[in-house]
């Protein structure tokens, strides 16, 4: 609620992150996962961006979107480089 009502507050990113974050983890939904990472990301991302972005290609690649986890996952490694996930995001899509 508080990202739909409040867009333009600070911690909506924060919330679409962890609406994400449970989606993924705890629900099963990589699709609803991926959508919200994506918001969060739209969001600004805050201080959380790089795992917003490590994390939707972790959805993606669980949703079996190959094109989308591909294209995610170049994303992730041309804006980070050495960022802490490289790993597992190097790994994913295969």
């Amino acid at each position: 609620r508080l990202v739909a009502r409040f867009p333009r507050d600070d911690r909506a990113a924060l919330a679409s992150f962890e609406v994400g974050r449970i989606r993924l983890d705890q629900l099963g939904d990589p699709s609803g996962a991926a959508s919200a990472f994506r918001r969060a990301l739209a969001l600004g991302g805050g201080p959380f961006a790089q795992d917003a972005r490590a994390r939707l290609v972790e959805a993606y690649d669980e949703a079996g979107n190959g094109a989308a986890c591909r294209q995610s996952k170049d994303s992730y490694l041309r804006r980070h480089p050495n960022g802490r996930h490289v790993v597992d995001v190097t790994a994913a899509c295969e």
